[in-house]
């Protein structure tokens, strides 16, 4: 069995794998920190979030969580 190099860079990040999620509004309704909680499996997981505009959360502590 081979293995395969999934590496790549967007933005110039980094990333293990060609994987991002994209902005999503209202994630608190989901769950009580929404879009932090979404940034720290986003950080497990060694991809990129896109932060959207309709979130409760200061980029800046979205940021800190992933």
């Amino acid at each position: 069995m081979r293995q395969i190099d999934l590496r790549t860079s967007l933005l110039g990040v980094p990333l293990s794998w060609p994987v991002a999620v994209a902005p999503m509004g209202g994630l608190v309704l989901f769950h009580p920190e929404g879009d932090v909680e979404m940034a720290r499996g986003c950080g497990l997981a060694d991809t990129l979030q896109f932060l959207s505009g309709a979130t409760g959360w200061s980029v800046e502590d979205v940021a800190k969580a992933g």
